[in-house]
């Protein structure tokens, strides 16, 4: 999802984007009014996840960028994966269902949301490994952010549904794919205690590129690429 919710104003705007740290943190920044839930679909033309991803297994732009978000950030290398963001984007390629199922995490971004990426080296020298990213179920049409601390011993999560933005309700069979959130609620489990957060509201974001490797994704803070996560929300959260 894309933005930040609407809350109210016992939770500061400053405190969840600090504690939601993570190497580079794309959150679900709002924007317009969701719809029903229930009828996400992919239109006849979309490409398969099979034939779309096997496609993008040897597209070397692709496997450039996937090398690119894995290095140390440089000048040189946003540059260059800014430049690939464009490419993939202006391709204007068939949309791969893959991109759109289970949890992703943010390994590059650039936008409002750049900082992050220094806070999180201060945050994981006292706090181990951190991240945040988000995970959708295509076929119910829901999906969670979550950001992880201290080896996940703190997580922040926030749930909503998505749907596409197009008045037929199904995905555009082409990049970008443009999609309506709305966040319903929030929570944050801290060592074991969950507390809810009064997080809620509508938004919007859009998908530039994907397939089963990697997302890139657009919203009012900026671009981010992601990539599968093996993350999974506790039982007890």
């Amino acid at each position: 999802m894309v933005g930040i919710p609407q809350r109210s104003p016992s939770i500061s705007t400053a405190f969840l984007r600090r504690t939601a740290v993570q190497r580079r943190f794309q959150p679900l920044y709002l924007r317009a009014e969701g719809t029903e839930i229930g009828e996400t679909k992919l239109q006849g033309e979309t490409a398969s996840s099979s034939s779309s991803s096997a496609a993008a297994a040897v597209n070397p732009t692709v496997q450039e960028l996937l090398h690119l978000v894995s290095l140390s950030p440089s000048t040189a290398t946003d540059e260059r994966v800014t430049s690939i963001i464009d490419e993939l984007a202006e391709q204007e390629l068939a949309v791969d269902s893959a991109a759109f199922n289970g949890p992703w995490e943010v390994v590059w971004s650039e936008g409002t949301m750049a900082w992050r990426a220094l806070v999180a080296q201060g945050v994981q020298a006292i706090a181990g490994e951190s991240r945040a990213g988000q995970s959708f179920d295509l076929e119910a049409g829901t999906a969670t952010n979550f950001a992880e601390l201290f080896n996940g011993r703190v997580l922040i999560t926030a749930e909503g549904t998505f749907t596409p933005a197009t008045p037929d309700q199904e995905i555009e069979r082409r990049y970008p794919a443009a999609f309506d959130v709305r966040i319903r609620s929030g929570k944050i489990n801290i060592f074991g205690k969950a507390l809810q957060l009064p997080i809620s509201g509508p938004g919007y974001f859009e998908v530039l590129y994907g397939d089963a490797s990697v997302r890139i994704f657009k919203s009012s803070g900026g671009v981010a690429v992601q990539v599968p996560s093996n993350w999974k929300e506790p039982s007890d959260c």
